[in-house]
């Protein structure tokens, strides 16, 4: 009787401990929610990185905290650690997890988009709704559907399938309407903004304006915190024709989402208005929204960035915890496996493979040396292009940095190239093409194909030759 008593009293506790510790996983998945929702993707990821490792035994927990962890780490494009979390998360799923599995698929499907892997892409969104047959028919499964459907034309896009293209959308606003407004305003807003981006596309106007007619009702009756998508379709509606308005619904854009502190895309209303004013030829305002443009993209970058640092940071420390443990775990097993090792061979033997092991290590330290070198080169080479692509001022700087010889090279060709010349001529070693530079240094085309005109003078090499090839195989010789 009396080990009954300490049964039952040992059973309870554990029991109040399991109940306690649910909680506590719980208010870490609601916390995680909340800040994914508001756009603050470390404080996220920290919050479904405690609740997963408070979740070791329990599958539903451990794939929720998945799903949060690989939506965070995609939004700070740590991509690895998103293929990580989904595949964690779908081994974690029971049989009629449907929901979890689609929500896994979808943004794995999202990484694969981000990194160009389009068919893979394609694949994970069409498993993300082949799960979904499995469900009854709900607004959930519904609205889930119609995010699937969305991602699919933005990657067919992508891809240039027209017909494809076509199918969807088609699905898409079979199912939109299924779904009562009031209940999913945010999600019609979206649906009628990408059609009018898609209408405007292939020069259906009418289209684009009953859409954005048909936002315009769903913001004012229900969700007026979403205008400032409306106000921005309205400026690309009217930016071929009226730059005016054009820009008046581009500065509604702005000030909307200044009020209601709308992060998502916040620089890129002000690179649009940039635009306009060049357009319009006010210098003074093209430069302020600009300067404004390029100030926001900083921002974001330098949040992005240090998120980055401090999830990377976080995943470390844990991991260099679990290694410690495991050291302590195997060190007495190892020290007794190794005296039984020390007296059964000789020391002949020992010597040997002390031999090998020294060799083994040190080719493959050389090995990861090598990996390592390669992965720092891709990764500056895609942070070099990113700057050339944002025309961002360290561009120059860190495009030097990865191609040390290329100033002293030029220079020997013509020594008074002006540094305009040599940043032109980065870009055309870079591979970007006329129009792509035009696009990023946000001037026109005639100049850039007058400027390339009299680059090629100044170097003097044949018309004939093509301009990135001869650049690249003059910098790139001995």
């Amino acid at each position: 009787m009396k080990y009954l008593f300490f049964i039952l009293l040992f059973a309870g506790f554990s029991s109040f401990s399991q109940s306690k510790k649910d909680s506590v996983i719980k208010k870490n998945l609601a916390e995680a929610e909340y800040y994914l929702d508001n756009f603050d993707d470390y404080k996220c990821f920290a919050k479904a990185y405690e609740a997963y490792n408070l979740a070791k035994n329990n599958k539903k927990y451990t794939a929720e905290s998945c799903i949060y962890m690989a939506s965070s780490s995609v939004n700070l494009n740590l991509y690895s650690l998103t293929l990580k979390y989904t595949k964690i998360g779908l081994l974690n799923c029971n049989d009629e997890d449907y929901f979890r599995k689609s929500l896994l698929y979808n943004i794995e499907g999202a990484t694969y988009y981000d990194l160009g892997m389009f068919n893979q892409s394609l694949k994970s969104l069409h498993k993300a709704i082949a799960i979904l047959r499995n469900t009854k028919d709900d607004y959930l499964k519904t609205s889930s559907e119609i995010r699937n459907y969305q991602h699919l034309i933005v990657v067919h896009e992508k891809m240039n399938n027209i017909d494809s293209i076509k199918l969807y959308d088609s699905k898409e606003r079979s199912l939109i309407d299924k779904l009562p407004i009031n209940t999913f305003a945010d999600l019609h807003v979206n649906s009628h903004y990408l059609r009018v981006l898609r209408a405007l596309n292939f020069n259906r106007r009418s289209e684009a304006l009953q859409s954005l007619n048909s936002s315009y009702d769903i913001c004012m009756k229900y969700d007026d915190k979403s205008l400032y998508i409306y106000y921005h379709g309205m400026g690309k509606y009217y930016a071929s024709i009226d730059k005016e308005k054009a820009l008046n619904f581009y500065l509604k854009s702005i000030n909307a989402m200044e009020k209601y502190n709308i992060q998502a895309g916040f620089s890129e209303p002000y690179h649009d208005v940039s635009k306009l004013y060049e357009e319009l030829g006010n210098k003074a305002k093209q430069n302020q929204y600009l300067k404004k443009y390029v100030y926001y993209q900083q921002r974001e970058k330098a949040i992005k960035d240090r998120n980055v640092d401090l999830v990377l940071e976080m995943t470390l420390n844990d991991q260099k915890k679990k290694d410690t443990q495991l050291l302590k775990n195997i060190m007495w097993p190892a020290i007794f496996l190794l005296l039984i090792i020390t007296i059964a061979v000789t020391f002949f033997i020992r010597k040997l493979k002390l031999k090998q092991s020294k060799l083994k290590n040190h080719l493959t330290e050389k090995y990861n040396e090598v990996e390592e070198l390669q992965v720092k080169a891709n990764v500056s080479f895609s942070e070099v292009v990113e700057y050339a692509k944002n025309n961002d001022p360290l561009f120059w700087a860190r495009f030097q940095e990865l191609y040390p010889n290329f100033l002293n090279k030029m220079l020997v060709l013509n020594s008074k190239l002006k540094v305009s010349e040599l940043v032109l001529c980065a870009y055309i070693y870079l591979g970007f093409s006329n129009k792509e530079i035009a696009e990023y240094t946000f001037r026109s085309l005639r100049t850039i194909e007058n400027n390339r005109y009299n680059l090629r003078k100044k170097l003097d090499f044949s018309k004939d030759e093509d301009f990135t090839v001869w650049i690249r195989k003059h910098i790139d010789s001995d």
